[in-house]
């Protein structure tokens, strides 16, 4: 018993089928979208990856610690601490403006001359 196929009309556009390359694409656009496609790939990847040591660092630092405040003492988990610690340095750095984290800070040391402010003109 044959089975019976609904006829297709010839002139009717279908969508195409994945993985098979459809008319007009030529070989170096259908490497770009496999070079897009490899792009995004390694972006996941390196962000599970970074997820993963998150969570480590976070189980590893998860035991409580003592902290001594000035009227009571308070055993709160390490990585809550860290947070803390780095969340309150990036607030006042930014609220007093006293640190750019774009730029390294000036050098100086033995041998280097101390900038005092801008020098004078000659007179």
């Amino acid at each position: 018993m044959l089975r019976d196929e609904p006829a297709v009309p010839k002139d009717k556009d279908f969508p195409p089928t994945p993985g098979v390359p459809a008319t007009g694409q030529t070989e170096d656009q259908l490497r770009e979208i496999q070079r897009a496609r490899r792009a995004r790939v390694a972006k996941v990847l390196v962000g599970l990856a970074i997820l993963v040591v998150l969570i480590i660092f976070i189980i590893a630092n998860s035991q409580h610690v003592p902290v001594d405040f000035v009227f009571f003492t308070r055993h709160p988990r390490l990585i809550w601490v860290m947070f803390a610690c780095i969340t309150d340095t990036a607030r006042s750095r930014r609220r007093t403006g006293s640190v750019s984290w774009s730029t390294p800070p000036a050098a100086s040391g033995p041998g280097l001359p101390v900038s005092a402010g801008p020098t004078p003109p000659a007179a």
